[in-house]
């Protein structure tokens, strides 16, 4: 069958954003979130998350969809454009970590307890990082949007004061050049809006999914290919992109700047 395109998942949100009150279930168990469970298979085979801590991982991110109200393939999006998809080593130099905890006073590593030594963020892993991850959500309300859009979440990360912009295609506030897929048209030179972030966040997501499956498909090929007796081969053998990358983004909101409450 043929890969689900963007417009498709663009058409299914409002159902995703329907059912955020409903996270159910044993919370360690696979979840039917089919981005973040695939995003929590694409950590493990680029060595981002262990195999052993998939399920605390996951039971982490529901229990804060709950608690924060956002729908978990949306924090999953979120993650890939930010980290590449939970990389906890994921760092530009100024900002770090599996959502890019940024430094400077008043900022997203200071308030999460980080503002002297952001860079103490990369030595730890996913699941401690996800405690921060929640106590920076508390901290910037995310909870008051009941539930938070996918736009409501990223601007939380990226720049909260945006995010009670109610125009889907007025440029927002946000200073400096973003990852070039959240500019309106994909272009640099271009404004952001709430329309091109969903669309920008929604295909970084499916573009980088569907090269995982495809990569772990050539890799299933490869070994049911290779003579008898050689050792199977391993993903990291055939995936550069293992290599710690580098954040997206070049600016980070202050949270002096965000809307009032």
């Amino acid at each position: 069958p043929s890969a689900p395109t963007a417009s498709a998942d663009l058409l299914g949100y409002r159902a995703d954003l329907a059912k955020v009150s409903a996270v159910s279930g044993p919370l360690s168990a696979p979840s039917n979130y089919r981005v973040l469970e695939r995003t929590l298979d694409r950590a493990v085979s680029k060595g981002y998350l262990p195999q052993g801590d998939v399920a605390e991982v996951r039971r982490r991110i529901l229990d804060m969809a709950r608690q924060h109200r956002f729908v978990p393939d949306d924090f999953a999006r979120v993650a890939l454009i930010e980290s590449d998809g939970l990389n906890p080593r994921a760092t530009n130099g100024n900002c770090h970590g599996i959502i890019q905890f940024c430094d400077g006073p008043d900022r997203g590593a200071a308030s999460v307890g980080y503002g002297r030594d952001p860079k103490a963020i990369l030595g730890k892993s996913v699941v401690e990082q996800l405690d921060l991850v929640d106590r920076y959500f508390e901290d910037t309300g995310l909870k008051q949007y009941k539930p938070a859009s996918l736009e409501a979440l990223y601007l939380t990360v990226l720049y909260p004061a945006a995010r009670d912009e109610r125009q889907m295609h007025k440029p927002l506030p946000i200073p400096g050049r973003q990852a070039s897929v959240l500019h309106v048209g994909g272009h640099q030179a271009n404004p952001i809006t709430l329309a091109s972030l969903r669309k920008g966040l929604i295909e970084n997501a499916q573009l980088r999914l569907n090269q995982f499956a495809l990569d772990q498909s050539k890799l299933a090929f490869a070994n049911e290919r290779k003579p008898s007796g050689q050792p199977e081969i391993a993903a990291s053998e055939q995936d550069d992109a293992a290599v710690v990358p580098v954040g997206l983004h070049s600016t980070r909101a202050f949270l002096s700047q965000r809307s009032a409450m």
